[in-house]
Protein backbone atom coordinates (compact mmCIF):
# COMPACT_ATOMS: atom_id res chain seq x y z
CA UNK A 1 0.00 0.00 0.00
CA UNK A 2 1.35 3.42 -0.93
CA UNK A 3 1.22 6.24 1.64
CA UNK A 4 2.01 9.72 0.36
CA UNK A 5 0.89 11.68 3.43
CA UNK A 6 4.39 12.62 4.61
CA UNK A 7 6.91 13.80 1.96
CA UNK A 8 9.76 13.01 4.38
CA UNK A 9 8.89 9.28 4.21
CA UNK A 10 9.28 6.90 1.29
CA UNK A 11 5.70 6.20 0.12
CA UNK A 12 6.59 2.51 -0.31
CA UNK A 13 8.75 1.43 2.65
CA UNK A 14 7.75 4.29 4.98
CA UNK A 15 11.37 4.91 6.01
CA UNK A 16 12.64 8.44 6.48
CA UNK A 17 14.29 10.27 3.60
CA UNK A 18 16.14 12.57 6.00
CA UNK A 19 17.09 10.54 9.12
CA UNK A 20 20.79 9.60 9.20
CA UNK A 21 19.87 6.09 10.38
CA UNK A 22 18.00 5.25 7.17
CA UNK A 23 20.48 3.31 5.06
CA UNK A 24 18.19 2.00 2.35
CA UNK A 25 14.69 1.51 0.98
CA UNK A 26 13.48 -1.97 2.00
CA UNK A 27 12.29 -2.85 -1.51
CA UNK A 28 15.27 -4.51 -3.19
CA UNK A 29 13.64 -5.74 -6.41
CA UNK A 30 11.63 -4.07 -9.16
CA UNK A 31 9.48 -5.52 -11.92
CA UNK A 32 10.61 -4.00 -15.22
CA UNK A 33 9.13 -4.99 -18.58
CA UNK A 34 7.46 -8.01 -16.91
CA UNK A 35 10.61 -9.42 -15.24
CA UNK A 36 11.98 -9.05 -11.68
CA UNK A 37 15.39 -7.37 -11.27
CA UNK A 38 17.57 -6.53 -8.29
CA UNK A 39 17.53 -2.74 -7.87
CA UNK A 40 20.73 -0.73 -8.43
CA UNK A 41 22.53 1.26 -5.76
CA UNK A 42 24.34 3.18 -8.53
CA UNK A 43 23.86 6.91 -8.08
CA UNK A 44 23.60 9.44 -10.89
CA UNK A 45 23.96 12.17 -8.26
CA UNK A 46 27.75 11.90 -8.25
CA UNK A 47 27.93 10.54 -4.69
CA UNK A 48 30.50 7.89 -3.85
CA UNK A 49 30.15 4.78 -1.67
CA UNK A 50 29.13 5.50 1.95
CA UNK A 51 27.87 9.01 1.13
CA UNK A 52 24.18 9.87 1.44
CA UNK A 53 22.17 10.38 -1.75
CA UNK A 54 21.44 14.08 -2.15
CA UNK A 55 17.84 13.44 -3.20
CA UNK A 56 16.46 10.44 -1.27
CA UNK A 57 18.88 10.25 1.67
CA UNK A 58 19.96 6.60 1.51
CA UNK A 59 23.60 5.68 2.07
CA UNK A 60 25.13 4.75 -1.30
CA UNK A 61 26.58 1.25 -1.39
CA UNK A 62 26.00 -2.42 -2.18
CA UNK A 63 22.84 -3.75 -0.54
CA UNK A 64 21.34 -0.25 -0.25
CA UNK A 65 18.54 0.87 -2.54
CA UNK A 66 17.26 4.33 -3.45
CA UNK A 67 13.72 5.18 -2.41
CA UNK A 68 11.68 4.63 -5.57
CA UNK A 69 11.19 7.88 -7.45
CA UNK A 70 14.72 9.11 -6.75
CA UNK A 71 16.21 10.66 -9.88
CA UNK A 72 19.60 9.18 -8.97
CA UNK A 73 18.57 5.51 -9.38
CA UNK A 74 19.57 3.59 -12.52
CA UNK A 75 17.08 1.27 -14.21
CA UNK A 76 18.41 -2.31 -13.92
CA UNK A 77 17.23 -3.05 -17.47
CA UNK A 78 18.39 -0.09 -19.59
CA UNK A 79 20.76 1.60 -17.05
CA UNK A 80 19.21 5.02 -17.68
CA UNK A 81 17.65 7.16 -14.95
CA UNK A 82 14.80 4.96 -13.73
CA UNK A 83 12.09 7.60 -13.36
CA UNK A 84 12.61 8.94 -16.89
CA UNK A 85 13.48 5.80 -18.87
CA UNK A 86 10.78 4.31 -21.07
CA UNK A 87 10.83 0.85 -19.46
CA UNK A 88 7.57 -0.36 -17.89
CA UNK A 89 8.02 -0.37 -14.11
CA UNK A 90 5.04 -1.92 -12.28
CA UNK A 91 5.92 -3.34 -8.85
CA UNK A 92 8.47 -3.35 -6.03
CA UNK A 93 9.26 -6.43 -3.89
CA UNK A 94 11.18 -6.77 -0.61
CA UNK A 95 13.21 -9.71 0.70
CA UNK A 96 10.14 -11.04 2.56
CA UNK A 97 8.19 -11.29 -0.71
CA UNK A 98 5.92 -8.32 0.01
CA UNK A 99 4.89 -6.68 -3.27
CA UNK A 100 3.56 -3.15 -3.85
CA UNK A 101 2.36 -1.60 -7.08
CA UNK A 102 4.29 1.44 -8.23
CA UNK A 103 2.03 4.48 -8.24
CA UNK A 104 1.29 6.10 -11.53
Amino acid sequence: MIHEDNPMLCPYCQRSRIEPGTLSCTFNEIKVNGEWYKRNFISFGGETIKVRCKQCGITIGPGHYHHYGCENEACPFCLRIIITCECEKTHLRNEHGDVVEIGK
